[in-house]
């Protein structure tokens, strides 16, 4: 009331919702109140009458209830966004639950701008306490109510309001500078990891288990764009561990942890092409041509074809000046990231035999000092 009042004082026109759950003896006074107000001051409002469903947890309830309806009222009436009348106390409440619980947050309190499913939310009133709100009701002559349910501690919450509304005003000022102190070192934080989330691969040891960093910095370089905590932390966990890991963000994208780094790649696709014959063109993951590097030439015999082009599979094996060699063990031992060892390319000839791999070069018997054939990926 206290904040319908100071809009309608500052000639802010909102629409007002009314959310009446029918829970306590004192439910439809309030709704009188709101409703006579607004009739009074020509202001446009609409009353929703909830009923409980008797199960499961009824603050969580009627949240969800109010908010799914003040979301469809403002964009029903194309308004700028949601205003709500949480104050000083209700973020010192807020607070201490959190601290209760021991988690870690990206804010401590109650933020006084945010979006509620997908609206704008502002909260003008977070720096004000409920009883200089009760004095603004007082000095207008609004009417108002007051909560007979908040007395008992059925909730977490009302049991923190009991717990707050026996503190001092001292040991309260303390404990608003004491969240006010966190949020900054919070902020500060986020600064630094911001700067760090614009980095393409991320450190390991640098991640120290932040989770908001994670978070952050795979938003950044992913296509999904929402984390469940117990994935991020699952992340973290592995992390940790010396082996190459792969972990799958989507349909298209793996998380790839290895040599102490991680890095978003996409998922590798199969390529296989057959060539009768060698021609200098453009093969869209290749080139064939006339020249090039070292490494990328090799000697084709007319008994080779068809040769087979396809990406290295498990098992692949290249005979080279010093023996017989396992590619991907080749790779490892030159600490060769996973996502490039997926993406190199090998000519297999029609007996079977791995002729060339790309960032290796030719087997032993298609190395040739003036080689014609260059395979360029």
């Amino acid at each position: 009331m206290a904040l319908l009042h100071l809009c309608h004082e500052a000639k802010v026109r909102p629409f007002v919702l009314h959310v009446n759950y029918h829970m306590r003896p004192s439910a439809l006074r309030d709704q009188g109140f709101v409703q006579s107000y607004c009739e009074k001051h020509d202001i446009a409002y609409m009353i929703v009458d909830a009923s409980f469903p008797r199960q499961g947890n009824f603050q969580s309830w009627a949240r969800e209830i109010r908010y799914q309806n003040a979301r469809d009222y403002a964009k029903q009436n194309q308004c700028e966004g949601m205003m709500s009348a949480h104050h000083k106390d209700d973020v010192l409440e807020t607070y201490v639950m959190q601290k209760k619980a021991k988690k870690s947050v990206g804010h401590y309190g109650i933020r006084k701008e945010g979006r509620m499913l997908g609206v704008r939310i502002v909260r003008p009133l977070l720096d004000v306490t409920k009883e200089e709100l009760i004095g603004i009701c007082e000095n207008a002559g609004i009417d108002f109510g007051v909560d007979e349910s908040n007395e008992k501690p059925n909730y977490e919450r009302n049991k923190t309001r009991i717990e707050l509304k026996n503190m001092t005003e001292e040991d309260k000022v303390k404990l608003f500078a004491e969240m006010e102190d966190r949020n900054h070192r919070i902020e500060a934080m986020r600064i630094e990891n911001e700067e760090i989330a614009l980095l393409p691969e991320l450190i390991v040891d640098e991640l120290k288990a932040n989770r908001q960093l994670l978070r952050m910095w795979l938003m950044n370089h992913s296509q999904r764009q929402r984390y469940a905590s117990d994935f991020l932390d699952e992340i973290l966990n592995q992390s940790r561990s010396d082996e190459t890991i792969e972990i799958k963000l989507d349909e298209a994208e793996r998380l790839l942890i290895q040599y102490g780094r991680m890095k978003v790649i996409a998922k590798s696709e199969e390529y296989t092409i057959e060539l009768k014959t060698i021609e200098y063109k453009d093969y869209g993951v290749f080139k064939i041509q006339s020249e090039g590097e070292t490494r990328e030439g090799l000697n084709v015999f007319p008994e080779d074809f068809p040769v087979i082009v396809r990406k290295i599979k498990a098992g692949d094996r290249i005979r080279l000046a010093f023996g017989k060699k396992n590619i991907v063990r080749w790779c490892v031992d030159r600490k060769i990231p996973l996502d490039q060892r997926r993406e190199i390319l090998v000519i297999e000839n029609k007996d079977g035999e791995i002729i060339f791999a790309s960032g290796i070069g030719a087997n032993v018997t298609h190395t040739y000092a003036h080689p014609k054939v260059f395979v360029v990926k």
